[in-house]
């Protein structure tokens, strides 16, 4: 197995765990139906047809640029948007809500500044609105791990579904972002010292493996509380 094949079969190993989180998502579709948890089984949809688009996309040679447009323009702003709406569905204080709202108008500005920019990163995930999105979703981490250590949830917190995506966040995209920061850098070794830029990548993958495997865990677990 030549390594683009071997990264090639990582990816696939990342896109079967999508899919297999959306399914999860609708085998407990019965439990999650009346509660705003089905729109993260819809959304884990959407995350899987992306990727199995973008999978055809860099199969398909004359149309490997448009990843750049899909991931940019649609993928990445739907993540961050819906996970702040999401925070914003499981805050109750009118502060930590209104924290949620201003990540995704903090988030928007940095994209849409960046859209409109005629200066172009050749990579959607090196970019300003991603990383302005990463460091938003780390806010509010930190702002749900503290309402849930000192409040009554921390009892329950294996049966709590947003305790498990929230890790899986942290495990996703905060651990990820030394990754994002070097890998502008580390790509340039991609020749003469491949190691630096692969070895760096097979932890990222592990990290997005155990992400969603956190999903699953979280629709399993997950016992309503009203």
């Amino acid at each position: 197995m030549t390594q683009i094949e071997f990264l090639e079969t990582l990816r696939g190993i990342l896109n079967f765990l999508e899919l297999l989180a959306c399914i999860i998502g609708f085998l407990y579709w019965s439990k999650i139906k009346k509660s705003h948890w089905k729109w993260f089984s819809l959304y884990l949809t959407a995350i899987a047809s992306i990727e199995l688009l973008g999978l055809f996309f860099r199969l398909k040679e004359n149309f490997s640029n448009y990843n750049i447009y899909l991931y940019q323009y649609f993928a990445m702003p739907l993540q961050f948007i819906f996970f702040c709406w999401l925070f914003y569905k499981n805050f109750f204080r009118q502060w930590q809500k209104i924290a949620a709202l201003s990540g995704i108008i903090v988030f928007l500005i940095f994209w849409l500044d960046e859209i409109l920019s005629k200066e172009k990163s050749p990579y959607w995930f090196i970019s300003l609105s991603y990383d302005a999105g990463v460091i938003v979703l780390l806010v509010l981490i930190m702002i749900f791990l503290i309402k849930m250590s000192t409040t009554n949830e921390i009892l329950n917190f294996k049966t709590n579904i947003m305790f498990w995506v929230v890790m899986g966040l942290f495990a996703g995209y905060i651990c990820t972002i030394p990754y994002y920061i070097w890998r502008n850098y580390l790509i340039t070794y991609e020749k003469s010292k491949p190691e630096l830029l692969y070895v760096p990548f097979y932890v990222f993958m592990i990290l997005n493996y155990l992400m969603y495997s956190l999903f699953c865990v979280g629709f399993i677990k997950w016992k309503p509380t009203n």
